[in-house]
């Protein structure tokens, strides 16, 4: 195995190991959208499969606009390994 992460889909990640784990999704302009934070030993940063919800809303709780936007997944294991993957999302009501 290398890395601590497998990034599969927004909803979804597998973990090699258990790790810190941070989501963050973002507009292509840059501007933050949403984001997530598990720490060690949290449900959503054990080893094996992973899942976050998402209602296709922003911090403020406001639906987005049809569109591209895209996050970034970063998994940091105990060891201080990191492992980034970014991934495209289509917002498409």
């Amino acid at each position: 195995q290398f890395g601590v992460l497998l990034c599969l889909t927004v909803g979804s990640l597998y973990a090699y190991e258990a790790a810190r784990v941070d989501i963050k999704i973002y507009a292509l302009s840059g501007r933050e959208i949403r984001s997530w934070h598990s720490d060690y030993g949290s449900s959503q940063s054990r080893a094996g499969y992973n899942f976050v919800t998402w209602n296709g809303r922003d911090s403020d709780q406001t639906l987005l606009a049809n569109g591209l936007y895209y996050a970034i997944i970063i998994a940091e294991n105990a060891g201080g390994m990191k492992q980034k993957c970014v991934l495209k999302i289509v917002v498409l009501k």
